[in-house]
């Protein structure tokens, strides 16, 4: 019975989460500021904290489903894996159009009319998987689903900018705590509906949606990025400032391909490595605990020091090698929780670094394409990490292909440390605020 399955994953997600919570109250006991200005997350302006309680509530009603997508492709649809494997690169590739669109709606519209029609859209397909249970009008559905909630992603990026421009990195790292804990808590929420029925599981989405787009319509201001009429008059995105952000995005996306493998394939390594598979998912409690804990902590550093955002992202890369190589080379335990923490330490670095110089980066009324080119970035490596890495792991080693993957790496080392090259000189260094 898939119930029994999902009922073990679900106890799985509720420890998951309980323990989140209690490193997520933890966080905002820390201080954080920049070179020695001490500043408590509290302090934050007010439409900050309501885009990232926004954040939180968004994803935790997209992880009711992605989750659970494989197991209602094999146990309810009656398909293989491999089918479940297929829609899922759809729905990636889906999502990667969405967040281009969503981002040139938010510099044509603004952030909250683009937040509206995405999540109005979204919440529309969660209650059109009601009406047919085939697995073609799934595929359908699924991908029109990951168009039209990826379409709000970047409007939530662009408009933590507008709403705070002063606040730089910050406010991306807040939204960035904010998305994992809504993973975190829509992951358990999703199992718990779906061990009765998955019928639950698509209005409970379709519910989630209408908070959130009641939230950010009744609560979050309607700011638009100030622009002269200079500006105003000179609206293309000159090479200068679209090279860079290509640069930058090619590196993403690979590193989201490297990273994608700790969803996947090294879950199998383990495996053959005779791990269980709670102490596989045990990997990401400490990935949760370790973003909610070291994430300030790091914020504090970057801050005191001066860290410039390339920098982080060099640093980030970094890291992950190390994490990918590490892992590829021992076979004990703690080797494997060592590499998960070494990881989190870059993803906090370069998830929340990428956006930032992202928002540095954009021409004025650019904000929102910028923002777009970025999740879209992710999004296509997460499309294609589980292929890439598949087929290396059928066709090698599963060490050769860790370490083939943190050979992949120096791509991004190499966009991260070029990218500035091809700005103006006036914009060349780019650096924490």
């Amino acid at each position: 019975m898939y119930s029994i399955n999902i009922w073990k994953g679900l106890k799985t997600s509720l420890k998951i989460a309980a323990q989140l919570r209690v490193a997520f109250f933890c966080v905002f006991k820390l201080k954080m500021g920049k070179a020695g200005e001490c500043m408590r997350l509290k302090e934050y302006p007010r439409n900050v904290w309501i885009l990232a309680i926004g954040t939180f509530i968004y994803l935790t009603g997209l992880s009711f489903l992605w989750p659970l997508v494989t197991i209602y492709v094999v146990k309810v649809l009656g398909s293989s894996e491999a089918v479940a494997g297929g829609i899922l690169f759809v729905y990636q590739g889906m999502g990667v159009l969405g967040s281009l669109l969503g981002g040139f709606l938010h510099d044509k519209m603004g952030g909250k009319k683009t937040v509206v029609i995405g999540s109005i859209c979204a919440a529309g397909m969660s209650l059109a998987f009601l009406l047919r249970s085939e697995l073609l009008f799934f595929a359908l559905i699924l991908g029109l689903y990951g168009f039209f909630v990826n379409i709000v992603f970047p409007s939530l990026h662009a408009m933590a900018t507008e709403i705070w421009p002063e606040g730089g990195q910050k406010a991306f790292n807040l939204l960035y705590i904010f998305r994992n804990v809504g993973v975190a808590v829509g992951s358990a929420l999703g199992g718990f509906l779906a061990q009765f029925s998955f019928t639950y599981v698509f209005i409970g989405i379709a519910l989630v949606f209408v908070i959130f787009l009641f939230l950010i319509v009744l609560l979050v201001p309607n700011v638009r990025q100030a622009i002269s009429p200079k500006e105003q008059h000179y609206q293309k995105i000159r090479k200068d400032q679209l090279i860079p952000i290509i640069v930058l995005c090619i590196g993403l996306s690979i590193c989201w391909i490297v990273y994608v493998q700790w969803q996947t394939n090294i879950s199998s390594y383990m495996a053959n490595l005779g791990f269980s598979l709670s102490e596989y998912s045990f990997l990401w409690t400490i990935n949760g605990l370790v973003i909610l804990l070291f994430q300030p902590l790091l914020a504090w550093v970057i801050g005191k020091w001066q860290v410039a955002l390339r920098a982080q992202l060099l640093l980030g890369v970094m890291l992950f090698i190390g994490s990918t190589l590490l892992i590829s080379q021992v076979q004990f335990y703690v080797g494997f929780l060592l590499g998960m923490v070494i990881l989190t330490w870059g993803e906090i670095l370069v998830w929340t670094g990428v956006p930032a110089i992202a928002a540095q980066l954009a021409p004025a009324g650019k904000l929102g394409r910028f923002q777009g080119f970025v999740e879209s970035a992710g999004t296509f490596g997460r499309m294609l990490g589980p292929l890439i890495g598949g087929i290396l792991y059928e066709k090698f080693h599963s060490q050769i292909m860790l370490i083939i993957m943190s050979s992949f790496l120096v791509i991004p080392l190499v966009c991260f440390y070029v990218y500035q090259k091809f700005q103006i000189p006036k914009t060349s260094e780019l650096s924490s605020k």
